[in-house]
C-alpha cells in the first residue's frame, strides 16, 4: 500500500520553550480574552508544562489543505482533552496561508507565523 503523506512529517518532537510560550499566549487569548490575571497565566503555564505535547514540523495533508507545523496537545486532566494547533502564515500582503503548500522557512520568504487552535477534543467524542 502506497503512503500518501510524507512519512518524515509524522516524526514528532518535543516543543521548544518558545513554542510553549506561544501556546500559553494562545490559550490565554482564547480562554480569557483581555482579562488575564497573573494567577490565570501561572495556571495555564502549569497546564502546558504538565501536558503531553508533540510537534510535527513538516506536516502536509494528503490533499490540498495545509502544509506546515502542527502541535498536538493532550492536556493533563484526561486523555480525551486534546487540542490541535497550527501556525498560520501571514504574508506581507496580509494574506494568510497563501500559497497553501509553501513549506519554505520564514528566512526564505517574507511571512510571520501565529499559532491558533484548530481542533478540540472532548470526552465522549468519536
Amino acid at each position: 500500500m502506497k503512503t500518501c503523506y510524507n512519512s518524515e512529517a509524522m516524526n514528532p518532537r518535543k516543543p521548544t520553550e518558545e513554542e510553549k510560550k506561544e501556546l500559553v499566549t494562545c490559550v490565554l487569548f482564547n480562554d480569557y480574552g483581555s482579562s488575564v490575571s497573573e494567577e490565570d497565566k501561572e495556571t495555564v503555564e502549569g497546564h502546558v508544562e504538565d501536558a503531553g505535547i508533540a510537534v510535527f514540523d513538516t506536516y502536509i495533508t494528503d490533499s490540498p489543505g495545509y502544509a506546515g507545523k502542527v502541535m498536538v496537545v493532550v492536556w493533563p486532566g484526561d486523555p480525551a482533552f486534546t487540542e490541535t494547533y497550527i501556525w498560520d502564515r501571514i504574508y506581507e500582503n496580509g494574506k494568510v496561508n497563501i500559497p497553501i503548500r509553501d513549506t519554505r522557512s520564514p528566512a526564505e520568504v517574507p511571512y510571520t507565523t501565529k499559532i491558533r487552535r484548530v481542533k478540540m477534543g472532548t470526552v465522549g467524542e468519536e
